[in-house]
């Protein structure tokens, strides 16, 4: 995602994933209580483990419209995003 909007906006964005300890040092900096940082840590981390869900066509049933693709959003709202 990093990749395509620097690509869409012409601009460089670089995303550093933090590793476990990192993230959850930094969440108790904010003040977030432990139970919640590791429900955070467990709803990102463990469906990295799982197969990949199948595509689906909910997005067209919810909205009556055809989907589009992320660069389409970025070209699409490229004002908003470059704000």
């Amino acid at each position: 995602m990093a990749a395509k909007l620097s690509h869409g906006l012409d601009v460089h964005i670089q995303y550093n994933a933090p590793g476990l300890f990192q993230f959850y040092w930094a969440k108790r900096k904010e003040g977030i209580a432990p139970p919640l940082i590791l429900v955070m840590m467990m709803l990102h981390y463990l469906p990295r483990f799982q197969k990949e869900p199948a595509i689906t066509d909910w997005v067209q049933k919810i909205t009556q419209k055809q989907p589009i693709s992320f660069e389409q959003f970025i070209e699409n709202n490229k004002t908003a995003l470059s704000s």
